[in-house]
Parts: C-alpha cells; structure tokens; sequence
C-alpha cells in the first residue's frame, strides 16, 4: 500500500519545533523552505489529480515562458504571505539565537573577521526577513 500525502500539514508550532532540531544539530548555517510542489514530483501530480491545481501551470510556463511567472504555494492552512513571514521568523529564530552568535563570536580570529562575519549574518537575517 502506497501512503499518499497532498501538503504536509505542518503546524507552526511544527515548523518551530524544526528549528529548535536545527538549532540542537548545533550547524554553522541553516535554510527554512516552504514546500514547493515542482513539476514531476508526487506532490505536484496529486494537487493536479485532485484538482486542486485546474491547469498544469508548470507545463503551461515550459512553453510559453514569461517574466511575471509566479511559484505557487500551496498550503490549505497560511496563506503565501504568511508562510513567508514563518519562514522569516524561523530564520530569526535561527540566527538570533545566543548559542548561535556565540558560536560565531568564538570563531572570531580578528576585528576584519568580526566586521566580515556580522556583514554576511545580517545580509543573511535581513534577506530571509524580508521574503
């Protein structure tokens, strides 16, 4: 028997929960996604069989390709705004954390590092707070 998923149905109590995982695995860098259902996948194929997509918009943009191509999410619980300001916050929660910074802090070797370490973390905070 084959167990089919349409969209996980992760809470975002969930989704913060993974960041806690993330932040226990202790990584130099992390990266919070939001599902995407790409052309191909399992889970592109059930939102187009259950009719939840009404045209194959992938094969659609393959030929005929244009510049206000958007991605779709599809999520039956947020909105794309609002799976973009979880993901924003679960950056946050990330970067932000003390154990992170003072992972960062210990590996500074140099004020050049130092001033080079804070300009790439916040690009990188900023960056993922503003999608």
């Amino acid at each position: 028997m084959k167990i089919l998923f349409l969209i996980p149905p992760e809470t975002k109590e969930e989704m913060f929960a993974t960041v806690d995982f993330a932040k226990k695995l202790e990584p130099d860098y992390a990266q919070f996604s939001i599902c995407t259902p790409y052309p191909k996948t399992e889970l592109y194929q059930q939102i187009l069989k259950k009719g939840i997509a009404t045209e194959d918009y992938w094969l659609d943009f393959a030929k005929r390709p244009r510049a206000d191509f958007v991605i779709r999410f599809w999520n039956k619980d947020f909105t794309e705004g609002k799976l973009r300001e979880l993901q924003g916050e679960c950056h946050a929660r990330f970067y932000t954390s003390p154990a992170y910074i003072m992972k960062q802090v210990a590996k500074v070797r140099s004020w050049s590092d130092f001033t080079a370490k804070a300009r790439i973390d916040t690009k990188i905070l900023t960056s993922k707070m503003r999608t």
